[in-house]
């Protein structure tokens, strides 16, 4: 009798059953084969991936640090202080840095805070210079203070110096009517002072002097200004004499001013 044989082919185990048998044979043969095959391997769950929708989680990435390159700026005014008013101000300094290129070509912005304020306000910029030096000029109208900055860039660090404190004078202006008169002559003088604005009102000194090395501050008379800032002295000369005047500073927006010295000439 014939019976099923069971043969390993190339790793692969194959039932031979002969032809004629029945049924049950065949069966049996299966099952005898799959109890003799080996388990199915292990399988793995894959990796969860993201929702439709659903971005994937960022992987961490080292922290950057930033260090910017050290560098500090000064400012100081160039002008011999007090200014006259309208006069062209101008304030100066240099940035310094181990940096060379946090030195060159940076933009210098310069602020301003008036007198009577309490805030700064940018009011221009310089470039400074290969050597890191910059200076700016402005129309000088009142006192202030001024500072100086750079902004942080990629590689370099901000800076800041100031504020300084720029004064600016009044201009004071003083005519005569005559200034060759005989003893005993009256002569008129008419002053005045700019800029105007807040300063009618406020009080300009006539001054006297014999000699040009005398202090003449001990011989003044004060008249008020008018709206125009003008104000009107009459005098009698009985020598030759020597005449200005002068705004004493009497408030905050202005250093004090004073006139050319007028020189009144007695003759014979």
């Amino acid at each position: 009798m014939l019976t099923a044989v069971t043969l390993l082919i190339m790793g692969i185990l194959v039932t031979l059953v002969p032809a004629g048998s029945s049924p049950t044979a065949a069966a049996a043969a299966q099952e005898t084969f799959e109890s003799s095959s080996p388990p199915p391997s292990e399988t793995f769950a894959p990796s969860e991936s993201p929702a439709p929708g659903e971005s994937p989680a960022p992987s961490e990435s080292p922290v950057e640090t930033f260090n910017p390159s050290a560098r500090t700026i000064t400012i100081k005014s160039g002008n011999d202080e007090p200014i006259d008013y309208r006069d062209l101000g101008v304030v100066r300094g240099i940035i310094r840095s181990d940096n060379p290129t946090c030195v060159s070509g940076q933009v210098v912005r310069i602020a301003q805070r008036p007198a009577e304020s309490s805030d700064f306000t940018q009011i221009g910029t310089d470039v400074s210079r290969s050597s890191g030096r910059y200076a700016f000029v402005f129309d000088a109208l009142e006192n202030a203070d001024y500072i100086a900055s750079v902004d942080q860039s990629a590689s370099c660090a901000a800076a800041e110096a100031g504020p300084v404190d720029v004064k600016v004078r009044v201009l004071v202006f003083l005519g005569v009517s005559d200034v060759r008169v005989t003893s005993g002559e009256t002569v008129t003088f008419r002053g005045r002072v700019r800029p105007c604005g807040d300063h009618a009102n406020t009080k300009l000194a006539l001054l006297r002097s014999r000699k040009e090395d005398e202090d003449d501050s001990v011989n003044s008379t004060s008249r008020e200004l008018d709206r125009s800032c003008r104000a009107t002295f009459t005098r009698e000369v009985r020598t030759t004499t020597i005449f200005r005047a002068l705004w004493r500073e009497q408030d905050n927006d202005h250093a004090a001013g004073s006139s050319d010295r007028i020189v009144v000439k007695v003759i014979v």
